[in-house]
């Protein structure tokens, strides 16, 4: 049994007791005065919540769950946009792509912007453009 599968039973269960708690004594933390707060429920949240997290758990492995959470952190995290700033690097990349497929192959590691690489990528990967289109 791996680690991720015992916390994903204990992260349940203390849910689940949770909710039963705030059920029974009638604890409302969360009470809205409009006419739509009668779908919230704090105990409902619990039980569903504590689900979601408890059935991720036991289903993957650590490494694939990190990968979620650093995903989700990467999804949300904004970067400013500003083409400007990669006109001169894709001038430059299309010079050594009339160079040759290799030279352009040998500049993929020093492009920091991960949209960019890929694409440069498929370019030296001789993809064809539905196939790029596909892909972007």
């Amino acid at each position: 049994m791996s680690f991720t599968t015992v916390l994903g039973v204990i992260i349940g269960t203390v849910m689940l007791v949770l909710a039963i708690s705030f059920g029974v004594t009638g604890n409302d933390l969360l009470v809205i005065d409009k006419p739509w707060g009668i779908f919230v429920d704090l105990s409902g949240l619990f039980i569903v919540m504590g689900g979601i997290i408890a059935a991720t758990f036991i289903s993957f492995p650590a490494p694939m769950i990190s990968r979620v959470f650093h995903s989700l952190i990467v999804v949300f995290k904004r970067e400013p946009a500003s083409p400007r700033r990669y006109i001169a690097e894709i001038t430059r990349l299309a010079a050594l792509a009339r160079a040759g497929r290799l030279v352009l192959e040998r500049e993929i590691p020093s492009i920091r912007n991960k949209f960019l690489k890929d694409g440069i990528q498929m370019l030296a990967d001789e993809f064809s453009p539905d196939e790029i289109k596909i892909c972007g």
